[in-house]
């Protein structure tokens, strides 16, 4: 019988990478990934700031894998950028990279473990925070011992956290049901304010389910006096969830349990209690990411297809308008962050809907990506576009250009919620 090897530390590493690398589009694992912590200085970073700084760490460092310029591009010094590039940044499958390398599946994934193997320790020489290679240290008695880790920390880290879209009035009404019997067994009335049946957030299920079944079960046994009330509003960034109930005069509130902050905060969020007027509030905050608003323009629906599905995982609200005319009246109506225009479209092409929306009042100031087939990059620009790209455009190239454009406008820029 063989005993596993410990992974060291280097491998360890290498392995984050991988994996940071196989869901570089996808914002909840990535908000879990340990190189965050590792190639992240500012931990203090809001979350959704942090995974975008990730992601384009990633991308940046792929990039800077590409060999000297003046290297044709069939030389094999290109395989194990180009393999990384089409496989993690472009999210091709991997027939058609084998198709743009010219290689059987067999050496395609040899030069993409080269690749990985290369980017892997290029960041390892990047980390903000090297683990110790000088071996154990004695400890410190002058040091506090660790504070040991809730059992329900300690469960919600092993149990992850997964976001979800959700209702929030079926997940309170559901909550209330629960809690019916425990609440007419202490003669309290729980009432919750109505919510738009419509209305759904982003959070993990499992996570604000309990924590707000905590909630109320601590508000119950706490507040017998009056009913227990439950109000709910949705902000840009953020959700709040006020429970409220009376006191007797002169009593302070209690600090809310351990396992409630446990399961907020591992959401991100925050939870506390204060003094009101009549009673105590118990409040929960669970931040909610801001989208971008990206309205596609194109009369070619397998175009319109693909940059959804370059689009499809990253943290924006996607808006896809089949032609010219569409995309004008959607412009108007939607006042998106970032258009995306194609030229060639029968009836009102791209370079009619650019000029009509640079001449609106209501839209001139929206940034918008040209692309064509044709390298009318200059054209493009003196008609005001933001950006230019050349078909075919990759999911890399794309991305790039819709976040350089929200760059520059983010002092003004409003980010819409996402329509989920």
């Amino acid at each position: 019988m063989e005993l596993a090897v410990p992974k060291s530390e280097r491998e360890q590493f290498a392995e984050w990478t991988r994996d940071a690398l196989a869901h570089l589009y996808d914002f909840a694992y990535l908000r879990q990934s340990p190189l965050l912590d590792a190639l992240i200085a500012d931990a203090g970073e809001p979350i959704l700031e942090r995974v975008l700084h990730l992601r384009q760490l990633l991308q940046q460092a792929i990039e800077s894998l590409a060999p000297d310029g003046k290297l044709p591009r069939e030389a094999k010094e290109w395989r194990p950028y180009m393999a990384l590039r089409y496989y993690y940044v472009d999210g091709l499958e991997l027939p058609e990279v084998e198709k743009r390398l010219g290689l059987g599946d067999r050496q395609v994934l040899r030069e993409r473990n080269r690749g990985l193997e290369a980017l892997a320790a290029l960041l390892w020489d990047r980390r903000v925070a090297p683990p110790s290679t000088t071996g154990a240290q004695a400890p410190d008695p002058s040091r506090d011992e660790p504070a040991k880790e809730s059992p329900v920390s300690l469960e919600v880290r092993q149990l992850g956290v997964e976001y979800v879209e959700i209702s929030l009035g079926d997940l309170l009404d559901n909550v209330c049901r629960s809690l019916s019997g425990l609440a007419a067994n202490s003669n309290v009335h729980v009432v919750c304010q109505p919510i738009d049946p419509q209305l759904t957030i982003l959070a993990d299920a499992t996570l604000l389910r309990q924590a707000i079944i905590a909630a109320l079960s601590y508000a119950i046994s706490v507040g017998p006096m009056g009913p227990v009330q439950i109000e709910t509003a949705v902000a840009e960034t953020s959700l709040d969830i006020r429970i409220s109930w009376p006191i007797v005069a002169g009593a302070q509130p209690a600090a809310p349990l351990p396992a409630i902050g446990a399961l907020i905060e591992a959401q991100g969020g925050q939870c506390h209690t204060c003094a009101t007027n009549t009673g105590v509030m118990l409040l929960l905050q669970i931040p909610q990411p801001r989208y971008a608003k990206i309205l596609l323009v194109d009369d070619n629906a397998s175009s319109l297809q693909l940059y959804r599905r370059y689009l499809g995982q990253q943290d924006y609200h996607v808006i896809c308008m089949q032609g010219g005319k569409e995309g004008l009246e959607a412009a108007l109506t939607e006042k998106p962050d970032v258009v995306l225009l194609d030229v060639m479209m029968r009836g009102m092409d791209g370079w009619e809907v650019l000029q009509r929306l640079k001449a609106q009042p209501l839209t001139q100031k929206i940034p918008i990506i040209v692309c064509s087939v044709l390298p009318e990059s200059t054209l493009a620009l003196s008609l005001g576009a933001e950006a230019f790209l050349q078909k075919p455009i990759s999911r890399f190239d794309l991305l790039a250009a819709i976040q350089k454009c929200l760059g520059r406008q983010r002092s003004a820029a409003t980010l819409h919620p996402k329509a989920l």
